[in-house]
């Protein structure tokens, strides 16, 4: 266990000996120091630690200050650190664009050193209390689970051989305490175990809520053993509170399950699913205990559960949409009327989504499924942002993408309708900003209508009146096909720079680039319309070598990796790699076999070829969905690596249940030696679940945007 208070890290950025002395005095012991002498040293330490301050030197010459300053502004992953800025006090001008630049205190030189405490002291306490704010659960007052993962990673840092244990936990029957005694009442529940949680805080027993009523404690050079004991006594005082309401008196319950470091788990990410398993496990045997994890409960993983499941029926046991776990219409209109408001008007809001190109035929419905699941949070979490007030989301029905919002009023909208549409469209800006990631167009309806609770049947039918007005809300298509107007081509190679960018997959730790792809630039770089478009248009043998030769004209001498290629549905397995392989030579090629192939071809049918391919062309699955076929496919044939889908990665940090799916196939990949990568990161939250799953290859928005962060 660590002992003592960690010391807050400064990052000193100066080329100035003496300057380095004077700061160092100055501090004393009380901080943790780390120099560095340049803009490129300073962004490379920040690429791996977050320090609570960075004081910079701007009359050295080489130190590139106010670029520093400039570049930590601009990033969102380091604008709000603290920037002191030390200065001569003859350099009026340097001490203006530090200001300007956004420096929160600026320090001449020579300086007294009790006013440069005074000056660290004062951001460092403003920083922690802001930091505070945004890693603290509003309800509960717990750290939250960025911070969580922060403290394992920091541990880690610090003591990397150092016993640890984790544990998680949920509070039993907690729907049916919501049910019966109200939402006050289950917030009242979550606090009281807050309570209990804050009181035992210390160095080796750190709380977070992970959220809803689910709870982790990490322990820091505590065996599993010991931490068992601790959550046991846990929860026999948290047994032992009394809640009422209504004169009626009740007692509540958790589950848990724990984990150790390093023992069971190297990383976050299995050291959760792991605890999470002896969860399941304690729930399953009858709730209200703890449980230690063993490898016996590992069948209990939920991507084995997956794997044996019958995903993708129409509706849930309870006649709800099983995809995005919405009521349908009718029975969304039942569930307003059970309610017994006093409704004056109901706002209705249509959202309908059409693909902008037939992803599913050539990519599959389950990853149509993953971006519904994507989409219906998106969209959830867009009304309540614009219109914070009851809000009920449900669809049409079960044939169409086609979303209902309800606005239920004791307010007259109809007294301002144009307010009410108003509303809408923000509403959909927001979403539409969004589906930019999407291969989706959004199209719209909105009205105000006067309910009779009564009669939801006319209600009903007034809304479909709604439904039958619907607009496009905005269309990216026409510049789709402006991008995609290089075919068909006939006659000559054509340049593919205007409309393709060759992209990479490096490496998730060292960000080394290890493959290349192409895909379409701005803004359909996140989506695979590229694929299935060449999919569409290239039949002929003829028009496949014009493609080929266009992507050597274009990219020839860019090409210096393998080169991840969809294979294609309008020529022949066999034709396909002599064309490449001869074409091409001189770069290894992965055939990228996706969800169209396998249903289109029968696996057998590639046995012949697969001994046969060329030295410089290898095997690869791409767009993973991670469906029941898939373990019998990946154990068969001899791929080389399986890539994700970006539809599956998208918004990971959301969900619980897709994460332990992917570890679960990391774990399966790892045991036949194949690599594993994730297509189009998009944000920090998604990045750190991929590394903490030990992926060892990622591609994205994000990573290009971290690439650039660490370059000098």
């Amino acid at each position: 266990m660590v002992q003592g208070r960690i010391k807050d890290r400064i990052l000193l950025v100066t080329g100035n000996d003496r300057i380095e002395i004077d700061i160092r005095n100055a501090l004393g012991d009380d901080f943790l120091v780390q120099r560095t002498l340049n803009k490129a040293g300073a962004l490379g330490t920040l690429a791996y630690h977050h320090p609570g301050l960075i004081v910079s030197d701007f009359d050295t010459d080489n130190t590139d200050g106010l670029d520093l300053l400039k570049t930590i502004r601009n990033n969102a992953q380091t604008k709000f650190i603290p920037f002191i800025t030390v200065i001569s006090s003859n350099h009026t001008n340097k001490r203006i664009s530090a200001i300007e630049s956004g420096s929160d205190s600026i320090i001449s030189y020579p300086f007294n050193p009790q006013e440069f405490m005074a000056v660290i002291r004062t951001n460092l306490k403003k920083f922690k209390e802001f930091y505070l704010i945004s890693t603290t659960d509003e309800l509960t007052r717990l750290h939250n689970r960025r911070e969580f993962i922060n403290k394992f990673n920091n541990e880690i840092s610090l003591a990397p051989d150092h016993i640890m244990s984790l544990a998680i936990f949920d509070i039993d029957f907690f729907k049916k305490v919501n049910d019966l005694y109200g939402h006050p009442t289950g917030d009242i529940v979550l606090k009281a175990l807050a309570k209990l949680l804050k009181e035992k805080t210390g160095p080796s027993f750190f709380p977070a809520r992970f959220g809803g009523e689910e709870f982790v404690i990490l322990f820091p050079g505590t065996s599993i053993k010991k931490a068992q004991e601790e959550v046991e006594k846990l929860l026999n005082d948290f047994s032992e509170i009394e809640f009422k309401k209504n004169n009626v008196s009740f007692h509540v319950t958790f589950s848990a399950g724990l984990a150790e470091y390093p023992g069971m788990a190297k990383t976050i990410s299995e050291l959760l699913s792991r605890s999470d398993q002896a969860m399941y496990a304690a729930k399953s045997d009858g709730r209200n205990r703890v449980y230690s994890f063993s490898p016996l409960m590992a069948h209990n993983d939920q991507f084995w559960e997956y794997m044996r499941s019958s995903k993708g029926s129409f509706v849930d046991y309870r006649s709800y949409d099983s995809i995005t776990g919405l009521p349908y219409l009718p029975q969304m209109l039942e569930i307003i009327t059970d309610k017994n408001l006093q409704i004056q008007s109901m706002g209705v809001l249509v959202l309908s989504l059409k693909l902008e190109y037939d992803v599913e035929e050539f990519f599959g419905l389950k990853n149509i499924t993953y971006d519904l699941e994507n989409i219906t949070t998106l969209i959830v979490k867009s009304c309540e942002l614009i219109f914070p007030s009851d809000i009920y989301v449900g669809l049409s029905d079960i044939y169409n993408y086609e979303f209902i919002v309800l606005f239920p009023s004791v307010v007259d909208f109809s007294f301002n309708e144009q307010k009410f549409n108003q509303i809408c469209i923000d509403i959909c800006s927001t979403i539409n900003e969004d589906l930019v990631h999407y291969t989706i167009e959004l199209n719209y309806a909105s009205s105000v209508l006067t309910p009779d609770s009564s009669n939801n049947r006319k209600l009903l039918s007034e809304i479909a009146a709604v439904r039958s007005r619907i607009v496009p809300f905005s269309s990216r298509k026409k510049n789709l096909e402006t991008m995609l107007s290089f075919f068909p081509i006939r006659t000559k190679p054509f340049s593919l720079k205007k409309s393709v960018s060759l992209k990479e997959f490096c490496d998730s730790t060292t960000l080394q680039a290890r493959y290349q792809y192409l895909s379409l630039n701005h803004p359909f770089e996140h989506n695979s319309i590229l694929e299935a478009y060449l999919n569409n248009s290239i039949n002929r043998k003829e028009e496949l070598i014009y493609y080929i030769e266009s992507i050597t004209d274009s990219f020839g001498q860019d090409i210096t990796l393998p080169l991840l290629v969809p294979c294609l549905k309008g020529i022949s397995f066999l034709d396909y790699v002599s064309l490449l392989s001869c074409t091409i030579p001189c770069i290894t090629k992965v055939l990228m076999i996706n969800e169209y192939n396998l249903r289109q071809v029968p696996l057998n049918n590639y046995t012949d070829y697969l001994n046969e391919l060329p030295e410089n062309c290898i095997l690869g699955l791409d767009n993973c969905y991670i469906g029941k076929e898939i373990l019998n496919i990946l154990s068969q044939f001899n791929f080389s690596i399986a890539v994700l889908s970006g539809n599956i990665t998208r918004n990971l940090f959301l969900f619980k249940e897709r994460i332990k799916i992917i570890s679960g196939l990391k774990t399966f990949l790892d045991q036949i030696g194949m690599s594993m990568a994730t297509r189009e990161i998009l944000s920090e939250e998604e990045y750190q679940i991929i590394k903490d799953l030990n992926i060892p290859l990622v591609s994205g928005e994000y990573i290009n945007h971290r690439k650039e962060i660490m370059s000098p």
